[in-house]
């Protein structure tokens, strides 16, 4: 049986200080929005929560939700970014915008706390943009690829 979970994810926008650089505030800006709409468009439900977390990074917490489905949310998330084609002439791996995800769970009967989880969540960001960028990180599993490739 699948028991109840809090996840959390925290989005990346590669090479955002670079997009910033080269196409300049207002693409970025265009750039932060649409990966805002993406995060809006999985967070469906009243209890999820999409926000900012810092310059280039978004948080996505998504409680009640099993590992498979947070993981099915995360691939969501790179399609649809993918699909907007926000260009990003800052980056070094592909012409247009790319995020890498870090997602970490908690159970409920769990003795982590909040901050746990976020340094969690923030690791396995650190190891999805170590393992070549656009991918999506477990924090207590593997790093999986995009799909498609």
């Amino acid at each position: 049986m699948c028991h109840p979970a809090h996840h959390h994810k925290i989005n990346y926008i590669e090479f955002f200080k670079n997009m910033n650089d080269s196409a300049g505030h207002s693409a970025a800006d265009d750039g932060l929005r649409a990966v805002a709409a993406c995060l809006s468009q999985v967070a469906q439900r009243s209890a999820d929560l999409a926000a900012r977390y810092g310059g280039d990074e978004f948080v996505l917490l998504l409680p009640d939700t099993s590992a498979e489905g947070a993981l099915r949310i995360a691939n969501r998330v790179q399609e649809l970014v993918e699909k907007l084609g926000v260009r990003n002439p800052g980056s070094s791996i592909d012409s247009a915008m790319t995020v890498s995800q870090g997602l970490a769970t908690a159970s409920p009967d769990s003795k982590g706390t909040w901050s746990s989880l976020f340094l969690e969540a923030d690791r396995a960001l650190y190891r999805a943009k170590q393992t070549g960028r656009a991918r999506i990180a477990v924090a207590d599993a593997r790093t999986v690829e995009r799909p498609g490739q």
